[in-house]
């Protein structure tokens, strides 16, 4: 019996886990509040077909692949009661921070909060492709359900990615160092490049340099969404650093050894 995969969401991680579930001989049902979108995907042939928001509960497995905040609304819809009892096995989320997904959806029957890091600067299902997430971490949060973890590691293992469990509480403190600051600082490098000649920033422009100006194209809408969920951590983080510089201009200043 061909196994059932519906996505809520079908812009790049969404695309992306379309088109990486066909190849593992899912149907991969789809829905997007953008047409455009999904006209894409099925284009691209990341979907087989598109159906109502609520009949992607129907399937097997179901990704939701959309913004933290749509994310939140989603699950606070079906703790509500704002939908019919979903029937899928699997339900795992792509959200960038964990701990409020966690608390809501610890209240979801099949429901396990997940994050792969895997993505590009690029959005849209115009540029999925099925080895995103090849080699990436994918971690999930456990809700205490063996049976479940198993489907979770799974799921992910069949998308390509290496299965991580972790708490939710350590994902967004630690995310807050390793990916939301970097992204916050990329941005800030790039506003200060625009200042300066872009043929001589171009020329001088070193391996690091050219990475912070590639991630800095990424899409701000949806930044914006995760540093306020994460807004917290990444204030702690933002200002250890910022300390840390300073100390360091300081030190520099004085003469002395700053590495």
């Amino acid at each position: 019996m061909t196994r059932t995969l519906g996505l809520l969401g079908t812009g790049l991680l969404g695309a992306s886990i379309g088109l990486r579930a066909r190849e593992c001989g899912y149907r991969v049902a789809g829905y997007d509040t953008s047409q455009e979108s999904l006209a894409i995907a099925k284009q691209r042939r990341a979907i087989d077909e598109m159906i109502s928001r609520d009949e992607i509960y129907k399937c097997d497995v179901v990704v939701l692949a959309i913004p933290v905040d749509g994310i939140v609304a989603e699950l606070e819809r079906l703790r509500d009661g704002g939908a019919s009892a979903p029937q899928s096995k699997l339900i795992i989320d792509v959200g960038s921070t964990k701990r409020r997904i966690s608390e809501i959806g610890n209240r979801i029957k099949n429901f396990v909060p997940g994050h792969p890091f895997a993505g590009r600067e690029r959005s849209g299902a115009a540029a999925a492709d099925a080895t995103l997430f090849d080699g990436k971490s994918w971690v999930y949060v456990s809700q205490g359900n063996a049976h479940l973890d198993q489907r979770a590691e799974e799921f992910i293992r069949e998308m390509g990615s290496l299965p991580y469990a972790v708490d939710a509480t350590q994902h967004d403190a630690v995310v807050a160092c390793t990916s939301h600051l970097p992204q916050l600082l990329a941005w800030l490098f790039a506003e200060r490049y625009a200042e300066e000649d872009p043929q001589v920033i171009e020329a001088l422009s070193g391996p690091v340099a050219r990475e912070l100006q590639r991630i800095a194209r990424s899409e701000r809408p949806m930044w914006r969404e995760i540093l306020r969920a994460n807004a917290e951590n990444v204030i702690r983080e933002a200002r250890k650093l910022a300390n840390t510089l300073l100390e360091k201009a300081d030190a520099l200043e004085r003469k002395e050894e700053v590495i």
